[in-house]
């Protein structure tokens, strides 16, 4: 054999082994997305549950947090042109003129720091839209550029009953109308802050914290905890018995009414025979992770953003995600932009690499200190 021939023998050998390092590796990959969604579906190839009907007219109905503006209008427009749902709209704002026209839309004015305040808004949409809410889109956020020590007791406050708390509220008063339906979706709307502190947005990183938490938990809670009519059952009491007088602004295409509200209804009754399959198997459960986006948090930095290489989305990108993974059907966690995925990697990751890179986070914010912009929908 000549030195020639054997040199080329050699490449080709390398050249196959390093095809079955790739094969190898690729494999790996699928098989770990197959097992991550086939883990969050609580084992189950099928879905569970009643078949979802988005295509049929006024068969689901989907609830949107902060849906008059940024991510949540955005989803609000998408689900409209690609479904044909119900659609609700909670916001403190008003609804903007632009979404009066969409069909099957109504829209409650709610104060998403009180508790009060969005039983009062259940109660009113669970007796005047039927079915009840199918999908929960927990999507409105605020945030504020400012380090720990100028961070308000009011504004801290508020942030975490925005962002976090009124996820708690509205989970407790639909999700026992979901199980008793055997049909149903939440989606929490995190960040990749949820992953890392952030200097001079330590509040918005830890309430995201806390989304993550809470959906963790209600992951584990579906998959373990409401197997039988006295889990269905348990959601609603301690809430509903808050709003005995409070009041909501309801309003629809047609228009405005206000009106003392009684105690959130409860749920249909349901028995859970051992043949059947576990109510909280039938409900999935999202989580949405994006990067930067352009909302007007980021106005007084977002140069820096663009020139340090890091992602910057529009609302139509994280929209689009969202509404694709619910018209999946399946739950799912979702990173925007997909390779974000490995932001998860800064927990196990060595401290003095964290460190470096939440520095480089850092080293985009900084401009922002002393602004008080503030945005509708989460941005990061």
């Amino acid at each position: 054999m000549t030195t020639k021939s054997m040199t080329s023998t050699r490449v080709a050998a390398t050249a196959v082994k390093a095809l079955k390092i790739l094969f190898a590796l690729g494999m790996a990959t699928q098989v770990n997305r197959f097992l991550n969604r086939l883990a969050l579906n609580y084992w189950h190839l099928r879905r569970q549950g009643k078949p979802w009907e988005f295509q049929t007219e006024g068969k689901e109905t989907i609830v949107v947090t902060g849906g008059c503006s940024g991510f949540g209008k955005a989803m609000v427009d998408m689900f409209a042109a690609k479904t044909k749902a119900n659609l609700v709209v909670l916001d403190v704002q008003q609804l903007p003129d632009d979404m009066k026209n969409i069909p099957r839309l109504s829209y409650f004015q709610t104060d998403l720091t009180s508790p009060t305040s969005i039983t009062a808004t259940t109660t009113s949409l669970l007796e005047s839209i039927h079915p009840a809410p199918t999908v929960l889109i927990n999507n409105a956020g605020i945030a504020q550029a400012h380090t720990i020590l100028g961070t308000s007791d009011a504004f801290l406050e508020k942030i975490f009953r925005v962002n976090v708390l009124s996820h708690f509220t509205l989970i407790r008063l639909l999700l026992p109308h979901m199980l008793a339906m055997r049909k149903g979706h939440i989606v929490s709307l995190a960040s990749m802050a949820s992953f890392t502190g952030v200097a001079g947005l330590a509040d918005y990183s830890a309430s995201k914290a806390a989304v993550l938490g809470l959906h963790e938990s209600l992951v584990q809670e579906l998959g373990h905890r409401y197997g039988g009519d006295e889990g269905v059952k348990g959601g609603v009491t301690n809430t509903a018995s808050t709003s005995a007088s409070a009041s909501a602004s309801a309003s629809t295409s047609s228009g405005t009414t206000t009106s003392t509200l009684p105690p959130a209804p409860p749920p249909p009754t349901i028995t859970t025979p051992p043949t059947t399959i576990d109510p909280g198997h039938t409900i999935q459960a999202s989580i949405i992770h994006p990067m930067w986006a352009r909302t007007p948090l980021i106005n007084t930095w977002e140069s820096a953003l663009d020139g340090s290489g890091q992602p910057v989305l529009t609302a139509q990108d994280v929209a689009r995600r969202v509404v694709d993974q619910v018209l999946s059907g399946r739950s799912g966690s979702v990173y925007i932009p997909e390779k974000m995925w490995t932001g998860t990697l800064l927990r196990v990751l060595p401290e003095w690499v964290a460190i470096w890179i939440r520095g480089g986070v850092q080293n985009a914010t900084a401009t922002a200190m002393g602004a008080s912009s503030t945005m509708g929908a989460t941005d990061m």
